[in-house]
């Protein structure tokens, strides 16, 4: 049925937009990347827990709104 709970590509497109947009992330050849798109609707804090890349788990957040990244850390060390 149309809409129903069961169709996966509405799930899959939830979070293509989730990750690819709100939270900017692209699996580069050499790195992860975030170039976060938020809308001033959607300003606050999101946060994606156990993202793995690499071997590792990852816990990222996004707080505000904009196009762009003012500060990130990694394990509580501010990155450059």
């Amino acid at each position: 049925a149309l809409n129903s709970d069961r169709q996966l590509w509405s799930v899959a497109g939830t979070l293509a937009a989730t990750y690819r947009i709100l939270f900017g992330m692209r699996l580069e050849e050499d790195r992860l990347a975030f170039r976060p798109m938020v809308p001033p609707a959607y300003a606050g804090e999101r946060t994606l827990r156990g993202v793995r890349y690499r071997g590792a788990t990852l816990d990222v957040t996004v707080r505000g709104h904009g196009t762009g990244v003012r500060r990130a850390t990694l394990d509580a060390q501010l990155l450059t």
